[in-house]
């Protein structure tokens, strides 16, 4: 068994953004940042899941603030 490896949220982030962009698969991205592909998929399924509670109490979260949203704002 190998080591096990920590990555910072920044990097994790990086990854996950690359996937989400879906013009390589998970095995490239794993190739090019040294994360097995199922890690990577689970990254990803994590901030999927979590995207919703960006948008509760009617606003964004920036962790010190609340980001009100225009009240004329439409989604498309």
């Amino acid at each position: 068994m190998g080591i096990k490896k920590h990555h910072t949220n920044e990097f994790k982030a990086k990854v996950v953004m690359a996937a989400m962009r879906e013009d390589r698969t998970l095995s490239e991205l794993a190739t090019a940042y040294g994360v097995h592909p199922i890690t990577i998929g689970l990254w990803k399924k994590k901030v999927i899941q979590g995207l919703p509670r960006l948008f509760e109490g009617g606003g964004l979260s920036n962790g010190k603030e609340n980001i009100l949203l225009p009240k004329n704002w439409t989604e498309d």
